[in-house]
């Protein structure tokens, strides 16, 4: 398998990984809006819905993003994708690492160098899948 084949077949998942995270962190937070904060200690209080009901828009229309992606397979597509994904992925660390900073759980952390791992893999693979 050739290095162009195999960056396809790994940004093919990626995207489809996205998809499914996004997918299920928006029906999560639509549901019980204050289980995913919880996992790292956050309370919201039920007037802060609204801020987890926005998050469930933005994960929700990542998940379609990256549908339409898989689906089309057209270069244009999949630079537009880990364009957002990646804008996404480093603005939702950034995010984390200020929380972190302004004295939340630690545990965000995680979260922050999950995503900086998923931003490395979708930027590799696309310089190398997309190349011209």
């Amino acid at each position: 398998m050739s290095t162009v084949t195999f960056a396809r077949s790994i940004l093919r998942l990626l995207l489809l990984i996205n998809c499914i995270a996004a997918g299920a962190a928006a029906v999560v937070l639509v549901v019980a809006p204050g289980a995913i904060p919880a996992i790292v200690g956050i309370s919201i209080t039920p007037s802060a819905n609204l801020l987890a009901y926005l998050l469930a828009a933005a994960e929700l229309a990542i998940a379609c993003l990256c549908v339409l992606a898989i689906r089309s397979g057209q270069r244009e597509t999949d630079l537009q994708a880990v364009t957002v994904l990646v804008v996404f992925h480093v603005t939702s660390a950034a995010a984390g690492l200020m929380v972190v900073w302004s004295g939340e759980s630690a545990l965000v952390l995680w979260n922050v160098v999950a995503r900086a791992v998923i931003v490395v893999a979708l930027t590799w693979s696309a310089r190398v899948a997309l190349a011209r």
